[in-house]
């Protein structure tokens, strides 16, 4: 279950990038890599135009 934001995460993301959508992740899977620490788990992606 810990796993389970990440993996969605990715699932979504490789729908983006087959056809080359670019995007952002943002919230607290984000953040984690700079060690800014959120009790959330969960990412917010935004298709960019």
């Amino acid at each position: 279950m810990q796993n389970e934001p990440i993996e969605v995460t990715f699932k979504v993301t490789n729908v983006f990038e087959t056809p080359g959508v670019p995007y952002l992740i943002g919230d607290s899977l984000a953040s984690a890599p700079y060690d800014i620490i959120r009790t959330t788990q969960d990412s917010d992606i935004v298709a960019v135009h």
